[in-house]
């Protein structure tokens, strides 16, 4: 069993052009455990958050800037894969995914789930 992490920063300072810096951070912790040589299962958190942006203040050349936001988005995943061969393997993941932005009074919000059943080829 061992766990795996991945910490990320970032800095825009003018994404929009209007004078505005927009950061933001995440990352991920992944558990992995192998019981056996064929086969590993792992759990994962996706994650990243940002600052709230606002550039609905600025104008540059007589025009207004029109972004709000304030997202944050998150990922839960448990999969199984299994070695068939030296190059292949089957993969099995589960995913719930999350996007929020909170930057105005009613905060938009989007879940969805999904599941992926894939075949992996090494050559």
């Amino acid at each position: 069993m061992w766990l795996e992490n991945q910490l990320m920063y970032n800095r825009e300072s003018n994404p929009t052009g209007f004078g505005q810096e927009f950061k933001w951070h995440g990352g991920f912790h992944q558990l992995n455990w192998q019981p056996s040589k064929d086969y590993i299962t792992y759990a994962r958190y996706d994650y990243i958050k940002s600052d709230a942006f606002d550039d609905t203040s600025s104008t540059v050349n007589g025009h207004t800037g029109l972004t709000k936001s304030a997202p944050s988005e998150r990922d839960i995943i448990v999969g199984l894969q299994h070695l068939v061969n030296a190059n292949t393997k089957l993969v099995a993941e589960y995913r719930h995914h999350v996007f929020e932005d909170k930057a105005t009074a009613t905060s938009a919000q989007l879940k969805d789930d999904g599941f992926t059943l894939r075949a992996m080829f090494g050559f």
